[in-house]
C-alpha cells in the first residue's frame, strides 16, 4: 500500500537508532506504545531519560505505560519525579 503506514514496519529498525538522541527513543516509545508494545515502550522512554533525566513527557509518559501494565507502583513513582523535576 503506497503512501500508508504500518505500525507493524516498526520491527525493522535502523542500528543507527542508538545513537540517536532522547527525543528519537521518546518518539519511538510512543509509537510502540500505540502499538501495543509496552516492554518495548517502557524501555525507550527508559533510553530517553537516561540521555535526559530531566525529561518530563518521558516520565510522565513511562508511568502510563507502566499504569497500562497494571504496575500502579511504578506509575506512582514515575508521575512523582515529575513533580520533583517541576519543584
Amino acid at each position: 500500500m503506497t503512501g500508508s503506514f504500518r505500525f507493524s514496519e516498526l520491527n525493522i529498525l535502523p542500528a543507527h537508532l542508538t545513537q540517536i538522541n532522547q527525543t528519537s527513543y521518546y518518539n519511538r516509545a510512543i509509537a510502540r506504545h500505540l502499538k501495543g508494545d509496552l516492554d518495548g515502550a517502557i524501555a525507550d522512554y527508559t533510553k530517553a531519560i537516561e540521555l535526559n533525566p530531566d525529561y518530563e513527557l518521558a516520565y510522565l509518559n513511562r508511568g502510563r505505560a507502566k499504569h497500562d501494565k497494571s504496575n500502579l507502583d511504578g506509575a506512582i513513582a514515575d508521575c512523582t519525579i515529575v513533580l520533583y523535576i517541576r519543584a
